[in-house]
């Protein structure tokens, strides 16, 4: 009886993991038309789409309109192949981005099928199939750029129509006028935001991140959740090609400045500051062509400096209510104090305010 309780209990949790997987699948489309060299479309043909780095082949078949498409397709480099008897073999190569719509025509050369025609597509393609306003930041700016907190929306602030946050939520922005709380985050197509406060709650490693789209503009209805803008972030997937890097940012006292308070070394010092942020990532083949992984780390160390500067403290007497050694800028904001005939003497005391009270009662 205790084996087959266990045995559910793996099953169960495969069918989540692979329920959690399918959800979390963020991917882009290739779809176009597919015609002869007189124009005429060409249904029943059957086209390939083959992943580079994985290689993986996805195949699909065109309609009797003589188009063809390709959904859930995971982002990154395809070769898109046509093959009909009494044509060219048709290939080109292109670059897909997350959330996107690439749509590649393809145009057949008459000639033998051992003949090839190879076609460079354009690296940007201008997007017809809808009115959203999105851009796209790919693994190399955010490698590349400098970024102090590690944290990936900062990088939204770089595009058009972006804003950073006026209020407490200093981790969110502002787009096209919108409230910071009002984007939307998804993660590998899963929803990251916290419900109470709408912000993002998963914060994943910038080194695993292959790219993120924002998207500013009118919104698809698939982006009905918020009015603001839209981040869809994607992590990076295992490959046939083992790859992977390790990093470490340091910071200290010494290479910080003294802010403008702390004009005197001595008796203000700059605050202790020590950081170190360090991880790595490692991705490659399970099965090679067949199944992979792709994992990630972050690790973060520090100690993180107090309010600085000196901070003034009652005396004994001025806790007992005198006022007396005060100077006159600090008396005078006593003066519309609900004790006038007691100043700059005493104040009353809780005992003496006890008995009034009494009095009064």
């Amino acid at each position: 009886m205790r084996r087959i309780t266990i045995y559910r209990v793996v099953l169960a949790a495969l069918f989540s993991v692979s329920f959690v997987c399918a959800y979390a699948v963020d991917t882009g489309r290739i779809k176009g038309t597919v015609t002869d060299p007189s124009g005429t479309i060409m249904p029943n043909v059957t086209v390939t789409a083959t992943n580079v780095d994985t290689a993986i082949v996805t195949t699909t078949t065109t309609n009797a309109s003589g188009d063809y498409l390709f959904q859930n397709l995971t982002i990154g480099t395809y070769t898109i192949g046509v093959s009909v008897q009494g044509f060219m073999r048709y290939a080109t190569r292109i670059v897909l981005y997350i959330d996107q719509d690439w749509v590649q025509p393809v145009k057949l050369a008459v000639g033998s099928s051992v003949e090839s025609v190879e076609v460079q597509a354009n690296s940007i393609q201008v997007n017809t199939t809808d009115m959203q306003l999105s851009h796209v930041i790919d693994t190399h700016q955010i490698m590349e750029l400098p970024l102090i907190a590690r944290n990936f929306t900062g990088f939204t602030l770089i595009l058009p129509g972006v804003q950073a946050a006026n209020d407490r939520f200093t981790t969110n922005y502002s787009a096209n006028g919108s409230q910071s709380q009002q984007t939307s985050y998804l993660i590998n197509g899963a929803d990251s935001n916290d419900l109470p406060l709408n912000t993002i709650v998963f914060q994943p490693n910038i080194d695993a991140l292959q790219e993120f789209n924002l998207i500013t503009g009118p919104l698809n209805a698939e982006y009905a959740r918020n009015s603001g803008g839209i981040v869809s972030a994607v992590v990076k997937q295992g490959t046939n090609q083992i790859h992977g890097d390790a990093f470490w940012f340091y910071r200290d006292t010494f290479l910080n400045t003294r802010n403008y308070f702390q004009k005197n070394p001595i008796t203000l010092p700059t605050p202790t500051f020590h950081q170190n942020i360090f991880g790595g990532t490692v991705g490659g083949p399970i099965l090679k062509d067949k199944l992979f992984a792709f994992g990630a780390y972050q690790g973060t160390r520090q100690s993180i400096p107090q309010t600085g500067g000196n901070v003034q403290v009652f005396t004994a007497a001025q806790l007992a209510g005198t006022t007396r050694g005060l100077n006159s800028a600090q008396t005078k904001s006593l003066e519309r104090s609900p004790f006038p005939d007691a100043l700059p003497a005493q104040i009353p005391s809780r005992r003496a305010l006890r008995r009034r009270a009494d009095r009064c009662l």
